[in-house]
């Protein structure tokens, strides 16, 4: 496997780009655990970097807006959701 070229190296503002997403947006998905891990950290710097082809991964196959994770694949409420009264 090869060493990534810098180009291949994204910063917080260039995976918000990619995803068409404010920089700030980028880093509380990160810190919420909802963006996948760096896949690398700068030694001295300590910045984080994903590759691009993490987060073009990620792109295709994130949620999106106003997705309900307490309804099924079928679009009706899981089980839990429906023992708990639906909220």
């Amino acid at each position: 496997m090869t060493a990534p070229q810098p180009d291949d190296r994204l910063t917080n503002a260039g995976a918000a780009a990619i995803l068409e997403i404010r920089p700030d947006t980028w880093r509380g998905m990160v810190k919420r655990g909802q963006a996948p891990a760096p896949d690398g950290v700068e030694p001295i710097s300590g910045y984080r970097w994903w590759l691009r082809s993490t987060i073009e991964h990620f792109a295709t196959h994130r949620k999106g807006r106003g997705f309900r994770s307490d309804l099924g694949p079928a679009g009706r409420k899981s089980a839990a959701a429906q023992t708990s009264g639906g909220r």
